[in-house]
């Protein structure tokens, strides 16, 4: 591991004054046969105090999904000790010049010291150009990857005895369980905590594709919350988290008994239902009758404010814009996204920029450098989602209708595993990709040991912490638990 450069900084953070170190390296990587598979971009915030002190503080290791997402979002959306300042009024249109970056004085870094890794070909990271797909666009070669880099950091920082914890984001959280997995398994290096932010581990099962009466279940409440936030709902509540809760029981009550009834439901039941339905989500009693009862998360964006000419945004549906006239050939963007991705994107550039030269030094590349990559766009279409522990659901060593993607397995085995480790849950209630009742089904229906298991919910979207309330509460949550995870009296 490299180090391109380290800058000096302070500030107060929860309320402490503290002087920490900021610094960037390139993590060179190999796989099994030791042939090269590219570098990684490592950002570290390490206080600066003594070495017994800071031995004893604990680590988050921080990272976003995608797959091939870079570690910005929560770098610069709140977890770092500088944020990019969104602008509290939702529907506000694009601004020139974006949001500033300032000092964010909720940062964990009185509790903890912060690593924000970014994938290969991510970042300031880049890919070998022989690089093995499957090594870096993989379940599994993706966690090896990043298991690699944490060891490299680890034994570089001499802090293989700290405590330490796993943040991960959407994608994030299925990597750090199976990295949980290797870095116990395979490294002998056991974790304090797991924190899952926008948990997508159970994704599978809880899909909202048709047939599959869990995912309606589980992106019920979402709709709800989110009718009820646009002045759609017909109930009557004081807060988003009265909504999500209410609608949670009737999404396991009656509105579950409907559905698995199916065509065998009586039609002044399906009447009854449909009309229910219509004053929970705001969508019409005559869709629900047509659709027997089903509307998916896309057509419950699309439908709540059709009439209005507007669509809602997927990782946050509190957003709107103009719906995008697919006649003339326009393609629907997410309007969430379009209101907040500029503002990371100046505040890469201004305050991750760094001498091209030292990097290309540190990356044996050539001077010339094209910047902070945001994602890697080959790692979508490349990735293989299969596992190792999948072979139990194959038929005749191959793919088949009967294959599933265990995840939560590596979860459930790790926390077994490490009886002291705990687990966090943060869910953004108007976030559609990794819906709050999503994460209420994996609470439900695996051996996830309650009492050492956190789950929170944030009237937020998919990136809660850009919402300065919402990231202020977060922040709070976070550093209790990390403090929890971390205490001698709860390690092995």
């Amino acid at each position: 591991m490299k180090t391109c450069w380290i800058r000096p900084g302070e500030g107060s953070f929860n309320g402490r004054p503290l002087r920490y170190d900021f610094s960037l390296r390139l993590a060179s990587l190999q796989d099994e046969q030791g042939q090269a598979l590219g570098t990684a971009s490592v950002f570290s915030y390490v206080a600066d105090l003594p070495d017994a002190e800071r031995a004893a503080r604990p680590v988050v290791f921080a990272f976003n999904g995608g797959p091939g997402s870079a570690s910005v979002y929560l770098h610069l959306g709140g977890l770092g000790p500088w944020r990019v300042d969104f602008p509290t009024d939702l529907q506000r249109g694009l601004s020139s010049p974006p949001p500033p970056l300032r000092p964010n004085p909720h940062a964990l870094l009185d509790t903890a010291d912060l690593v924000f890794i970014d994938p290969v070909n991510t970042g300031f990271g880049r890919a070998a150009p022989q690089a093995a797909a499957a090594a870096l666009y993989s379940v599994q070669g993706d966690a090896a990857c990043f298991a690699d880099i944490i060891c490299q950091w680890l034994r570089l920082e001499q802090r293989l005895g700290s405590p330490k914890v796993l943040l991960g984001e959407s994608y994030g959280t299925q990597r750090a369980v199976f990295l949980a997995d290797r870095l116990l398994n395979t490294e002998g290096i056991t974790l304090d905590g797991l924190v899952l932010l926008g948990q997508a581990v159970n994704v599978q099962e809880t899909l909202d594709r048709h047939g599959n009466l869990a995912g309606a279940l589980a992106g019920f409440a979402f709709q709800a919350t989110t009718a009820w936030f646009h002045g759609r709902s017909a109930h009557r509540f004081d807060s988003a988290d009265a909504v999500t809760e209410a609608a949670l029981s009737f999404a396991y009550g009656p509105y579950a008994q409907a559905l698995l009834q199916g065509q065998r439901l009586e039609a002044a039941a399906l009447q009854a239902m449909a009309q229910s339905l219509q004053a929970w989500t705001g969508v019409a009693a005559d869709l629900y009758l047509r659709q027997r009862l089903w509307l998916t998360k896309e057509g419950f964006l699309r439908e709540l404010q059709r009439q209005q000419g507007l669509s809602l945004g997927r990782c946050d549906a509190r957003y709107t814009a103009p719906e995008a006239d697919s006649a003339a050939g326009e393609a629907q963007t997410d309007p969430s996204m379009d209101r907040t991705r500029p503002g990371f994107v100046a505040a890469a550039a201004g305050y991750l920029a760094s001498d091209p030269e030292a990097l290309a030094s540190a990356a044996g590349a050539p001077a010339a450098w094209d910047g902070y990559r945001f994602r890697d766009d080959q790692a979508g279409a490349a990735w293989n989602w299969r596992e190792t522990a999948a072979r139990g659901f194959m038929r005749f060593g191959q793919a088949s209708p009967f294959e599933t993607y265990p995840y939560v397995s590596r979860l459930t085995q790790f926390m077994r595993q490490a009886p002291a480790a705990r687990l966090f849950i943060g869910t953004g209630l108007y976030d559609s990709l990794t819906t709050v009742g999503a994460a209420e089904h994996l609470l439900r229906h695996y051996d996830i040991p309650l009492g050492r298991t956190e789950h929170h919910r944030y009237p937020a979207g998919h990136m809660m912490y850009t919402d300065p309330a919402v990231c202020r509460q977060l922040m709070t949550d976070l550093r209790g638990f990390v403090c929890a995870a971390s205490t001698a009296e709860g390690r092995p």
